[in-house]
């Protein structure tokens, strides 16, 4: 048996694993009629819970005594079906930032507050298969909270989805969205690209490209360059001047909102993927 080191909520408690270590353990009614000092009978315990680093978890501990358990359990819910679905991994910041939104979403909901699109543009188009997970979310918020949400609102989900998946803050991933949008938009209308290649696999992966070089851009850790890939460069740069020319107006953009040094293979790979995406 378990001793609490503190009581989260009537379904959570915090107690101490051999290593010291805090451990969330979950079951219906676990410390009902329990404070700090009791134990925990080992047959109550439906779940336990271990997050990657002490100040998430001293978030989410924060989150499980302020935000109802519904909110709780419907944000879990979520997640377990993103883990199942995804096949990028995420920070387990999302238990703390989904939990929160849904929480913020139903007070928003009750006192009129609709959806607001500013920047999801295509939020689909760009991390289409988060998208097609935070539909399936939607669905659950649906069933579980039985609120009155619309499609639009995957949008929102699907934002906090990268947001675990590329380590940044959400505010950061607004950034990332819409400066991918104008890189794209900028190519479509110096190549007229037509709107049907945005259901190209070309696109997607150009797409992706430029999301984790952002995320590169944004921690400083550009790919190091390797050998013989500067010379490749100066040759592609002779073949395909215009695309070059867009390579460097993409990077003098990505530098009005990040200060990073990129190397020559980050400019290759760029130039790679302009190069098919225009051709």
């Amino acid at each position: 048996m378990k001793i609490i080191k503190r009581v989260l909520n009537n379904n959570a408690v915090c107690v101490l694993d051999e290593n010291g270590n805090e451990v969330i353990l979950k079951g219906k009614g676990i410390a009902y009629r329990k404070s700090a000092g009791d134990y925990v009978e080992d047959n109550k315990i439906e779940q336990r819970f271990v997050l990657e680093n002490q100040e998430i978890q001293r978030r989410y501990n924060e989150i499980l005594r302020v935000i109802p358990t519904d909110f709780i359990e419907t944000s879990e819910c979520i997640i377990d079906m993103l883990k199942k679905e995804l096949s990028h991994s995420m920070n387990d910041i999302i238990y703390i930032t989904l939990t929160d939104h849904l929480s913020n979403l139903a007070e928003r909901l009750s006192i009129g507050i609709g959806f607001d699109n500013l920047v999801l543009w295509d939020v689909k188009r760009l991390y289409p298969e988060e998208y097609q997970a935070a539909l399936k979310a939607v669905d659950i918020i649906k069933s579980k909270l039985d609120l009155h949400i619309q499609e639009e609102e995957a949008s929102f989900i699907t934002l906090h989805i990268v947001n675990a998946e590329m380590n940044m803050e959400i505010h950061d991933i607004y950034q990332v969205t819409d400066l991918i949008f104008e890189i794209y938009e900028m190519l479509a209308r110096r190549f007229h690209l037509p709107e049907t290649l945005q259901d190209n696999l070309l696109y997607h992966r150009f797409i992706l490209h430029l999301r984790y070089f952002l995320e590169r851009c944004f921690q400083k850790q550009m790919k190091e360059e390797q050998p013989g890939n500067n010379d490749i460069l100066e040759v592609m740069k002779q073949k395909y001047q215009k695309q070059y020319t867009c390579v460097e107006d993409v990077l003098r953009l990505i530098r009005t909102r990040y200060i990073c040094d990129v190397s020559s293979d980050e400019k290759l790979y760029l130039l790679i993927h302009i190069v098919k995406l225009t051709s």
